[in-house]
């Protein structure tokens, strides 16, 4: 996941979550993740519904780094909101819908440009 703030609030969002499994021998787990947009950081979790006092025990976590992402698998570093005023939209009268642009890369966003339409009729 990664953490970001907004609106003057920091909020963490989770973009991802794997399921290990029960292991009862030693094993390994890898994987690969693309970081991005603010402080990406890895956690573990217990499953709901899990036992009181179940056991874990993790030996040897490592985090390499393999360098920027290839061209194209970069991590999307912006969000996009679309929100109505209303639950439904009325045909034939006016409806206020806003679209919302959130940056998360540590640079400013230029040339972002919004627009909504609508089908006919």
């Amino acid at each position: 996941g990664y953490d970001r703030v907004a609106d003057g609030k920091a909020a963490s969002t989770e973009t991802r979550a794997t399921p290990i499994g029960q292991q009862r021998t030693t094993g390994q787990f890898s994987r690969t993740l693309t970081a991005g947009c603010g402080d990406t950081w890895t956690g573990l979790r217990k499953l709901s519904g899990a036992p009181e006092g179940a056991d874990f025990v993790l030996d040897g976590f490592t985090v390499t780094d393999l360098g920027p992402a290839p061209a194209g698998e970069e991590a999307v570093c912006g969000t996009l909101g679309v929100a109505a005023d209303a639950e439904t939209l009325e045909p034939g009268a006016p409806n206020t819908v806003k679209a919302t642009f959130g940056n998360d890369e540590a640079g400013a966003a230029t040339g972002v440009k919004l627009a909504l339409t609508v089908p006919e009729g």
